[in-house]
Order: C-alpha cells, then structure tokens, then sequence
C-alpha cells in the first residue's frame, strides 16, 4: 500500500511543478557598429551664400539573436535612414540619398542663382539602449529645405530580441498601468514645461483632446529610465517646440514589467 501511494505521489508532485513554472524569458543580444556618411555642396564658410549639406549616422548590425532578427533590425535601420525625401519609397543605399538630396538643391540655385539658403539635413538612427531582452532605436531628424523654418523630429521604437517582436506599451507595462502611468507621465510633463499641477493644458497652449493630458507612444529606454518625447506640433504649435520627458526606473516600480528592467551585460 505504502509503495503504490509513493510511485502515485511522484508524478502528481513532478507534474504540479511543471504547471506552476513559469516559462523561461528569451533572451538575446546584437553587435554593431556606428556608421557616419556627410557631403557638402556650395560655399561652407559663408552658408548664407548657399550651402547643402547632408549627414547620416547610423549602426551597423552584425549579429543578432538570430538571423530572422537579425533581417527584422536591419531592415528598421535602413527603412529609417533611406527614407527618400522628394519622392515616395526609399532608396537603395545611402549614397543615393545623399546625391540625390545634393542633387535637388543644385536644381533649386539653377533655377535661382540669386537665392541665398542653406539646405541640411541630419539623419540618425542609435540605439539608446540594449539588453540581453530589448533594443531601443532613437531615430532622430533635423532638416530644412527653404520653408518658413527648420523640421526636427525624434521617434524611439523597441524591439524584442528575444522575439524579434516591436514592443508597445502594453507589452512593457504590468496590465492597469495605464491611469498610474498617465498621472506620473503629466506630472513630469507639468515639471518639463513650468506648468503648476492644476494649469489648464489648452490655455496654457497646448492641444490634448478634451484638454487631458495622454501619453504617447514614442517611448525609449536609456540606461537611467525611460524617454517620452512629444514632437513639435504634436500637443503644441511649432513655436513651442518639442517636450521631453524622463522617468527613472525606480519611479518606475510597480509598472514596468521586471523583464525589460537593463541589466547590462
């Protein structure tokens, strides 16, 4: 009795144990390098007289996890840095790009000789942050090509290398997040902007819809916290310019799911 009881026990414990464990998190990691290509068309000592200039930095991805991720993050890099900018699509290479956009601001003083402006544009993608878990892209652009004044805009996409999946914030938060993250996000946001905490947003100058402050969802991680960044035009007129946001990860407890926490390798 004592002997059929135990080889019983066995299995039943072997298998509860087995349906308790959680699964294991994948991990994974990338290699690269930082890449930087520039030219220059015109007269660089007196720019008014007319100038163009192009810059473009990005990484080189090497190694990834896997090679089906390795595709996925190469193809978000030069899906970001050839991105054309006087026609639909994108280009093959970079330096397509650059003599294109060199090409078009000699067009423009053919057309005008007398014309004095300085054409640029800046485009770089980095990498704010990468775990054995998650790689964070910042991609960052700057330009100006005649107009009332220059564009700037930074977007930040994560992704997944233990998946090769883009992370949104409902992959990164703890489910219920949302009011929590919203009240601390504002918060920081009032700080940012000078704003006191019963200000009204709409007078104040900016445009959330029906005046509540939200949060977007171009976040990134660094290695202190996370970044929120709200573009020009975006929650406010130009003139105001871009808001930035920080967080730590120690405000962050409670929110941010514990596998994507930086453990640096």
């Amino acid at each position: 009795m004592k002997r059929y009881f135990s080889n019983l026990v066995l299995p039943l414990l072997t298998m509860a144990l087995i349906s308790c464990s959680k699964p294991e998190i994948p991990k994974g990691f990338i290699k690269f390098e930082m890449k930087t290509m520039q030219k220059a068309e015109g007269d660089s000592i007196l720019k008014i007289k007319g100038f163009a200039q192009v810059k473009l930095a990005y990484p080189d991805i090497t190694e990834a996890t896997n090679n089906g991720i390795l595709t996925i993050l190469r193809n978000y890099v030069n899906n970001q840095i050839l991105l054309a900018l006087f026609k639909e699509g994108r280009y093959k290479q970079p330096e397509f790009l650059i003599e294109n956009f060199l090409a078009e601001y000699k067009k423009f003083k053919d057309r005008d000789p007398s014309a004095a402006q300085y054409w640029f544009l800046e485009r770089t993608v980095d990498i704010s942050l990468s775990t054995d878990r998650i790689a964070s892209f910042r991609f960052y652009e700057s330009s100006f090509l005649g107009g009332a004044h220059p564009n700037t805009n930074a977007y930040y996409t994560n992704y997944d290398l233990g998946t090769g999946g883009k992370l949104e914030l409902k992959d990164l938060f703890i489910e219920g997040y949302e009011n929590k993250l919203n009240t601390l996000v504002e918060k920081k946001f009032r700080e940012v902007r000078g704003l006191k905490p019963d200000e009204n947003l709409n007078e104040a100058g900016y445009q959330f819809a029906d005046n509540k402050f939200r949060v977007n969802n171009n976040l990134g991680f660094t290695n202190e916290g996370i970044v929120l960044f709200y573009n020009a035009y975006e929650v406010a007129p130009y003139y105001m310019g871009s808001t930035k946001v920080n967080i730590t990860y120690r405000e962050l407890e409670g929110l941010l799911k514990k596998e994507f926490l930086p453990v640096q390798k």
